[in-house]
């Protein structure tokens, strides 16, 4: 959402009531948590995904991927917290990775933008 109703600027993205719960379930199963092992989040994200992208595919994809940089790279107080948010969650909510790409030509096709 670029534009309030008032036409004040404000780029918010905004999912759907629908996307939002079904986020909040997944991710509440604690997937890339310590307390998971390596063959639950196998399972339970294969299962995700048959269902198609279903909006959620994408941000698991982006979240498992953030935890192992993070686990990799977190260095200081804040990447921990976000590392622990993205994990185990904090006062029952999970951190989501996401990734935004866009350009001109191709958008999320990265290989069609020009540099």
């Amino acid at each position: 959402m670029q534009y309030d109703g008032m036409n004040h600027r404000i780029d918010r993205v905004v999912h759907p009531l629908d996307m939002e719960i079904t986020e909040r379930e997944i991710f509440a199963e604690g997937l890339f948590s310590a307390h998971t092992s390596a063959w639950k989040q196998l399972v339970k994200m294969y299962l995700v995904f048959q269902n198609g992208e279903a909006c959620i595919a994408c941000p698991l994809t982006c979240t498992e991927g953030m935890v192992e940089l993070l686990r990799k790279y977190a260095d200081t107080p804040e990447l921990r917290r976000i590392l622990t948010h993205c994990t185990e969650g904090i006062d029952g909510s999970f951190g989501i990775g996401a990734q935004y790409l866009s350009g001109m030509q191709g958008g999320s096709d990265v290989q069609q933008n020009l540099l």
